[in-house]
């Protein structure tokens, strides 16, 4: 089997969701009258914008051509046979990968019930709003026009953009009074630093370590060691009857200089003023507990038509597909499905100002799951939790499939004396055909026709 390949996916678009699928999640159930089919499930989700680019490794794993597959499994017992038709029908489900681009900005416009196009040249203010959404979670409710629909698209946009200069002050202030509280708990841990050690005052290390001894000796009630009762209003005194005083050893050299104060021994200035420390002020609310409307106006909704919608293109039905293809048209089994894969590290190349230089960073499995969590909160902010859909979007779907030759090119032009363009032509006429649901024949230019029925078998040709 051949070993894997390395593609890489790069994403360059202007503020853009995306979400890529890597497999199908296989399942047949009935829910409420409903049948649910196969489908594509999300495997990664990231926000791109401005001068992002994100490059992203494909790890690309080719399996056996179906008769391989077949020939390999004819001699084990059906239930084994069995077992290995399911773990192959994952492996094919795994050779689809889809990437659905969300375009934000329409979605934004959608949202805050603006008309399309409105915010095309507001820059600066979709790009505060992107911030409220992604950083701080603000609902969309606080930030919608709830006014006359009859306004022109200028005046709701300048009414969205007050409702933005009121949160973002309200951002500011919440930003401010955590600050100034987390300040006023680190000066009141210092403060309660020295107030547990206020009793311990200039000694030196040595006379310290006496102190506390002559502590322990006061407390069993004996005299200190080494010391006598004497005279100096009956305290326990040093030399000269000096009273004692005490000092932690972890604090340092600090040294009383009235009023409660320390300064240290070289003269430093206080590292704190010792006034009794504020009260800490309360803690500010998140900004999505603002003030909310009372009401909003229900979200615009796609018109009614009396036009039914068609079935559509099954995605998932493409490996499927063209596994049967494969397995009815390859006489010389040379074509395989592929796996294709997101690898591990995605290399981002960011810009966070307009004048500022490209960051390059890397994404490993805990940043990627991050980056998927917080793109997920956004698109449920951009569609009120599913009540809007989502109306500019695209979904590319790449089904991989390998052409592989037993031998490098000169010795299958000389030694298997087969000419590799012809059968990679062959390759792409069939899956062509089996994608677009149409005979090779008509694939090709009419002139072409007979040389391809003279290399190929007519079975093909005619799909």
């Amino acid at each position: 089997m051949p070993p894997p390949h390395i593609l890489e996916l790069i994403l360059r678009e202007s503020m853009c969701l995306h979400v890529l699928y890597d497999r199908v999640t296989e399942h047949t159930e009935e829910l409420e009258g409903v049948v649910l089919l196969d489908e594509i499930t999300p495997a990664h989700a990231v926000v791109v914008s401005n001068k992002d680019e994100v490059i992203i490794p494909l790890l690309l794993d080719p399996l056996p051509a179906p008769k391989q597959f077949r020939d390999a499994i004819e001699s084990l017992s059906p239930e084994q046979q069995d077992f290995c038709r399911a773990f192959r029908a994952m492996q094919l489900a795994s050779s689809l990968f889809g990437i659905l681009v969300v375009q934000v900005k329409p979605q934004l416009e959608a949202v805050l019930n603006l008309p399309a196009g409105s915010l095309t040249k507001e820059i600066e203010l979709s790009s505060q709003l992107m911030d409220f959404l992604q950083t701080y979670s603000v609902p969309t409710d606080v930030l919608s026009y709830d006014g006359d629909a009859a306004l022109l698209s200028s005046d709701k946009v300048a009414a969205v953009r007050e409702h933005a200069s009121t949160i973002g002050k309200m951002v500011a202030d919440a930003r401010e009074r955590d600050l100034a509280a987390k300040k006023a708990e680190a000066q009141a841990a210092v403060l309660d630093s020295i107030a547990d050690e206020d009793r311990y005052e200039g000694f030196s290390m040595p006379e310290a370590e006496e102190a506390e001894e002559c502590v322990g000796a006061l407390m069993m009630g004996a005299a200190p060691p080494g010391r006598s009762r004497g005279g100096g209003g009956g305290s326990y005194g040093g030399k000269g009857g000096r009273p004692m005083k005490m000092r932690s050893k972890r604090m340092g050299a600090l040294r009383s200089t009235g009023g409660g104060c320390y300064e240290q021994d070289f003269g430093a200035p206080p590292p704190q003023p010792c006034a009794a420390a504020p009260p800490p002020p309360p803690r500010a609310a998140p900004a999505s507990n603002g003030a909310v409307p009372t009401e909003t106006p229900a979200p615009p909704r796609p018109q009614d038509t009396d036009e039914e919608p068609g079935a559509g293109f099954d995605v998932t039905a493409l490996p499927r597909r063209l596994d049967a293809a494969f397995d009815r048209l390859d006489g010389d089994a040379c074509l395989r499905p592929t796996t294709i894969k997101c690898s591990t590290p995605w290399r981002v190349s960011s810009q966070k100002g307009l004048l500022s230089a490209a960051k390059q960073t890397t994404y490993d499995s805990d940043r990627l799951a991050t980056e998927k969590r917080k793109a997920f909160e956004l698109l449920d902010a951009l569609t009120r939790s599913g009540a809007i859909p989502l109306l500019s979007t695209q979904l590319h779907v790449v089904v991989a499939a390998t052409h592989a030759f037993d031998h490098d090119v000169a010795e299958t032009v000389i030694r298997d004396n087969v000419n590799p363009i012809l059968k990679a032509e062959r390759s792409s006429l069939l899956v062509a055909s089996t994608l677009f649901g149409a005979a090779p024949r008509t694939l090709v230019e009419p002139s072409r026709v007979p040389t391809l029925a003279k290399a190929h078998e007519a079975a093909l040709l005619d799909g």
